[in-house]
């Protein structure tokens, strides 16, 4: 098995802010695929010389859009008269090493021009000729806001000029032999009062002379061997050395903890559409369970990670990126997955927290009509008022020298009288859990939130879930991990 990072050094958000025009464009093309390319775009037979195979292999065009073609074809050397220009503007400014260019059929355009402008300030202009359909037409420039691109010529003669995909930057895979001290952080808070974001840090000794540019939000895909272990974005890269850099990333959740969601109130909202919502852009998995899950309540001055948190507390549900490409929404685990002593490495502990004597949550319930002993709420203009109920749960175990714990809940703003006997009691069963096994073991499909067992140095069998793991990536991977007892 070998560890590979799939790092997409591209500049981030600048696909989803592309505007792209051309000239000379086929009209069977949708040139707004361009930024982020086609789905299992089909082979079509086409009255290009040469290109109709009469094998089975072409498709007959169904009206399925595809990214760009030019609506002319290049003369008997390849060459184009008027050659197709393809233009891309940005709202905002963006900073990448180049463009690669990902053509499609049964040849790429090996003549190409790229211009870079800041408004209509030329940064830079330079040529390029593709040799392959991926091409990474590499120029560093910064600041830049529209780009140009001309497309000269073609490796066969009399064809259409046929993009797929245009990056703005390029995707790079970084190998074992590059990688160093990889390290994946992935956790849960079992009660759901936290939202946790799962966290990498790697070092790259790259052997290429290529220089990096490790920005904000930048997407990194962590692999050993097959499997996939997250999709992490760059919150910071430093450059200690020639071809040495060190970055630290964090996942979608730690992303959204820096992106503001808009001030609402929701009544009865069906708890998915509202988490979708929340997460944006992010892909999102939710667990069937909730699918008829309703909420109601404010969301005020929350990132998106708050109120992805908020949403998760009053359903009952766990949020984490955990081994995907998506933000996972589900219940945590109640079928036992046995870690057997083979796969565990000598030592380990079993640490014990202080009591939880009792836990004490806030009931809201809201209003547009004030009532004695209510908070008003203003949400986009409409005064509401909550009334608040305190329900606290004691534990029965709790004993004369036992100090005082209590767990406050005051701020959960869509738990009512509608859930609050549901989430107040599997609060107080996850919070008065005071147990941990903290222990080495090689990882074999465990995921965090799974229902584990454990066996203690003792040889003790201990049941509880998966919650917390750091896993050093090395071709086999090793969970130094904490399992809290049920």
């Amino acid at each position: 098995m070998s560890v590979r990072i799939l790092y997409q050094d591209t500049a981030p958000g600048s696909a989803d802010d592309a505007d792209v025009s051309s000239t000379l464009v086929d009209q069977k093309s949708d040139i707004s695929m361009l930024p982020f390319g086609s789905q299992n775009q089909k082979d079509y037979a086409t009255l290009e010389p040469n290109l109709w195979v009469l094998d089975g292999s072409k498709s007959i065009y169904d009206n399925n859009p595809i990214p760009y073609w030019s609506s002319v074809q290049s003369n008997e050397i390849g060459i184009f008269t008027a050659p197709p220009e393809v233009t891309i503007l940005f709202d905002d400014q963006y900073t990448s090493l180049g463009v690669s260019l990902m053509f499609s059929g049964d040849s790429w355009c090996n003549d190409v021009d790229v211009e870079w402008y800041r408004g209509n300030t030329l940064l830079s202009s330079k040529s390029f000729y593709p040799d392959s359909f991926e091409y990474f037409c590499e120029n560093t420039v910064i600041g830049y806001s529209k780009i140009v691109i001309r497309l000269n010529k073609t490796s066969l003669p009399k064809r259409r000029a046929k993009l797929d995909r245009i990056l703005f930057g390029i995707h790079r895979v970084f190998e074992r032999d590059e990688l160093r001290n990889v390290r994946l952080t992935q956790e849960i808070d079992v009660t759901k009062r936290e939202l946790l974001a799962n966290a990498m840090d790697w070092t790259l000794n790259s052997k290429s002379d290529a220089q990096f540019i490790f920005q904000f939000k930048q997407p990194v895909l962590a692999y050993d061997g097959e499997t996939l272990h997250g999709v992490f974005y760059v919150e910071e890269g430093s450059r200690t050395a020639e071809r040495l850099y060190d970055i630290i990333c964090t996942d979608a959740i730690g992303v959204m903890d820096s992106e503001p969601f808009p001030d609402a109130f929701y009544e009865n909202q069906n708890a998915e559409d509202l988490i979708r919502t929340i997460c944006g852009t992010y892909a999102v998995d939710v667990h069937s369970s909730f699918a008829n899950k309703t909420v109601t309540g404010p969301l005020v001055g929350l990132t998106r990670r708050g109120a992805l948190q908020q949403v998760c507390f009053a359903i009952g549900a766990i949020a984490n990126t955990r081994n995907s490409d998506s933000i996972k929404v589900f219940p945590l685990g109640d079928t036992i997955k046995e870690i057997p002593p083979l796969r565990t490495r000598e030592g380990g502990r079993v640490q014990s927290e202080k009591i939880v004597t009792a836990i004490r949550i806030a009931s809201h319930d809201y209003s547009t009509t004030q009532t004695e002993g209510s908070e008003e709420i203003e949400v986009d203009g409409t005064k509401y008022y909550d009334t608040k109920t305190i329900v606290t749960i004691l534990n029965p175990d709790v004993t004369a020298s036992n100090q005082p714990n209590v767990i406050d809940v005051m701020d959960a703003m869509l738990v009512t009288s509608e859930n609050i006997a549901e989430v107040s009691q599997s609060f107080f069963d996850c919070a008065s859990r005071t147990r941990t096994h903290n222990l080495k073991f090689h990882i074999d499909g465990e995921e965090i939130g799974d229902y584990v067992q454990t066996t203690t140095p003792w040889g003790d069998l201990l049941n509880g879930h998966y919650k917390r793991a750091s896993i050093v990536l090395s071709g086999f991977a090793l969970s130094d991990a904490e399992v809290l007892e049920e």
